[in-house]
């Protein structure tokens, strides 16, 4: 089945511009490690707790916005005042642990424009029939380019998105 082919590896799209999706952030953990995150606030960006395994000290943590490539001489990036992630999950082991979420907090608000904006939320409402446990969505981030390997090119991908038992029949919880 589909979940079967599903495999790790780079994110495959067309390149985009930053203006397409301007809530899209670059967060380069190492020079060498690069993943995504989105703009929720002025400064806050939203991303996963894995993406931030690594992280020795926040001070090496660089977030990239209103940009579609990120170099590893770039110099237009915010630095983080704090991490928020769920510090129970360590302790209780339970079901708590399956969030893999933390909120990066800038240490300056970014200036709003057509390259920098918070991410809006979707007004269409997810379907309700029993039946439509799909919707197609746009996913959008930073990875290395399959044939040049240039770091942190935006891209994006048209995707399926499933919610409910049938939707998420390929979902690892635990």
């Amino acid at each position: 089945g589909y979940c079967d082919e599903v495999e790790d590896g780079p994110f495959f799209g067309r390149n985009i511009s930053i203006e397409e999706a301007p809530f899209v952030a670059g967060i380069l953990v190492s020079p060498q490690e690069l993943c995504t995150g989105t703009l929720v606030s002025d400064n806050i960006v939203l991303t996963s707790k894995n993406c931030l395994q690594s992280v020795k000290t926040i001070r090496d943590i660089k977030v990239f916005l209103g940009t579609n490539e990120i170099k590893e001489d770039s110099s237009n990036y915010y630095t983080v005042s704090a991490i928020y992630t769920n510090l129970e999950a360590k302790e209780t082991g339970g079901p708590i642990d399956l969030i893999n979420i933390a909120l990066i907090k800038l240490n300056d608000h970014v200036e709003i424009s057509q390259t920098i904006s918070p991410i809006g939320i979707e007004p269409k409402p997810w379907p309700t029939d029993t039946e439509l446990y799909f919707r197609q969505c746009s996913a959008m981030g930073f990875d290395k380019h399959n044939q040049t390997g240039a770091m942190g090119r935006l891209y994006s991908s048209e995707v399926v998105s499933g919610i409910g038992p049938k939707g998420c029949g390929c979902a690892k919880l635990g």
